[in-house]
């Protein structure tokens, strides 16, 4: 008897209204634990001076590039991280700039129980600070959302709120997108199917540049998924809806905005 395949992603839906998600997905109990074990492993890693996980550094990439540069021309650098977790990117932040973290403001915005988490994590050290709504005014240097805005329903209306705070640079990173016409599909996770938007590149990288910024680069992201770093696994979806791999977008502000 063969073992039937694990499909990731499933189904092709117009929105979210359409897709029939179940369960808590990534507030759930067991998104939670996984991602404090990863997020203990890198905290415990960046302070023996362990090489922290390649799919992490991966997934985290053009922060460190970004905030060592502008450290090198001002003396602090304020960063807001949306969605981001138990703080997992603090770590390869930290060991790539090392002594200058110091001069970095981290703000994290998630979800309560995250949240609390996340600061007991990093209790008693320099770390990120956890709040779980957006600031209601204020700039920032840089703004991140990484692995989040695909999961929004309204993406856009969250995207008006960042760029609001008028970042030099603003990093979406881990993004489903390709030249495809966007679609909703339903990752499986445990006991959850989650929402995800899979979008069109054009569309979402122009929507970006419509409020003030350019996009300065774009890199694929090779993450581990199901044990193998590599193309996504999308033999289930007809060629034209695939993407091999999730991609890294890097904006500046324009100068006249």
């Amino acid at each position: 008897m063969h073992k039937k395949k694990f499909k990731i992603w499933e189904g092709v839906y117009t929105s979210f209204a359409d897709a029939p998600a179940v369960g808590p997905g990534y507030e759930g109990a067991t998104w939670r634990e996984r991602s404090l074990r990863s997020a203990r492993d890198a905290v415990a890693k960046l302070a023996s001076g362990e090489t922290l996980d390649y799919s992490l550094r991966q997934r985290n990439a053009i922060m460190p590039v970004v905030v060592a540069m502008l450290l090198s021309r001002q003396q602090r650098v304020s960063v807001l991280d949306f969605g981001g977790g138990l703080g997992t990117a603090f770590p390869v932040l930290a060991s790539a700039v090392g002594g200058d973290i110091g001069r970095v403001d981290y703000r994290i915005v998630e979800v309560e129980s995250i949240c609390s988490a996340g600061r007991e994590l990093f209790a008693g050290g320099k770390g990120p600070r956890f709040e779980p709504e957006l600031p209601g005014g204020g700039a920032f240097d840089v703004v991140q959302a990484a692995s989040s805005l695909q999961y929004i329903e309204d993406w856009r209306g969250v995207l008006r709120l960042l760029v609001g705070y008028r970042a030099q640079y603003l990093i979406l990173g881990d993004l489903l997108i390709g030249g495809f016409p966007s679609y909703v599909t339903l990752q499986n996770y445990y006991e959850s199917r989650i929402r995800s938007w899979f979008l069109n590149a054009k569309d979402f990288i122009g929507e970006v540049e419509s409020h003030g910024y350019a996009l300065a680069l774009r890199s694929e992201c090779d993450t581990r998924v199901l044990g193998v770093d590599g193309p996504l696994p999308m033999d289930n979806f007809p060629p034209h809806l695939r993407v091999a791999r999730t991609s890294h977008l890097l904006f500046a502000k324009t100068p006249a905005s």
